[in-house]
């Protein structure tokens, strides 16, 4: 990390759940809790580093077995991005996915600093690419 912290790198760790031939290599077996578990443990070893910038999962269809159908980060203790402070009230925000967004699963919004859910307009530009137009308001 520290090296891709030199280059202004960033680093996503990889999660495979697909059953492959070098077991420690994937995460097939194993319960959401476990996973959860291991998440917990490498967010917190990493997050002070710039560079760290979560988790990947390589097929979302083979990890949706292992869990609820929806991901709550407070629920799951998980730190995958730090907050963004002194944005400005009407920055739109652009999300790029390393696979193809499955519209039906997609569940993306934002909450304020009092954690109420504000209104934005979530748009599919492409097959990974999401945009979340601020509010009229602001944030």
């Amino acid at each position: 990390m520290a090296y891709a912290d030199q280059l202004n790198r960033k680093v996503e760790v990889a999660i495979e759940t697909k059953k492959t031939e070098l077991d420690y290599l994937s995460f097939y077996g194993f319960t959401q809790k476990d996973m959860d578990q291991v998440f917990a443990e490498v967010s917190t070893q990493y997050e002070s580093y710039p560079s760290f910038n979560g988790f990947a999962v390589h097929r979302f269809e083979s990890w949706r077995p292992f869990g609820s159908s929806t991901v709550n980060l407070e629920e799951k203790a998980w730190k995958l991005y730090k907050a963004k402070e002194n944005v400005n009230t009407d920055h739109n925000w652009t999300m790029q996915f390393n696979t193809a967004i499955v519209p039906k699963y997609t569940n993306i919004y934002v909450k304020n600093s009092e954690g109420s859910v504000v209104d934005t307009r979530v748009k599919l530009s492409s097959e990974n690419v999401l945009h979340v137009e601020s509010p009229v308001e602001g944030y």
